[in-house]
């Protein structure tokens, strides 16, 4: 039975080196990639192969699971607080459920709380108007 490596990234650059390397060394692989699924087949080819080369029998599985970034807007950030707008009314279960709903949902950005769901309904309706307002402050 051989020992198991999940390698992050491994369908190229650093990720894809030490792939090769465990696999020459006699490791089977768990080739994790973002998107490049192209790349990670031919990862995993060439990994089957240079373990052959090296007499060893190896098994590379591939499996997606990309990092995604949601950036979240409650309201004011810590150095904003000297502004005339009201602290946010949002606790942390409050924030958790609207990251995991973006996740879920494959969205970006999100605006949880009244606060930061009136600052961007002001954003829609007049761009120019909420800038002025927010730095003339």
């Amino acid at each position: 039975m051989n020992r198991v490596a999940l390698i992050t990234g491994a369908s190229r650059g650093i990720g894809r080196g030490i792939a090769l390397e465990l696999a020459r060394l006699g490791h089977d692989l768990v080739i994790n990639y973002a998107g490049n699924t192209n790349a990670a087949q031919q990862t995993a080819k060439d990994c089957v192969a240079l373990a052959q080369d090296s007499q060893k029998t190896i098994r590379a599985e591939m499996c997606q699971a990309g990092i995604r970034v949601v950036n979240a807007f409650p309201g004011p950030i810590d150095d904003e607080w000297n502004q005339l707008v009201p602290p946010p009314k949002l606790g942390a279960p409050a924030l958790a459920n609207a990251i995991v709903r973006a996740l879920r949902d494959g969205v970006e950005d999100i605006y949880p709380g009244d606060v930061a769901q009136d600052i961007v309904a002001r954003f829609r309706e007049n761009q120019k108007a909420l800038e002025r307002e927010l730095w003339d402050r």
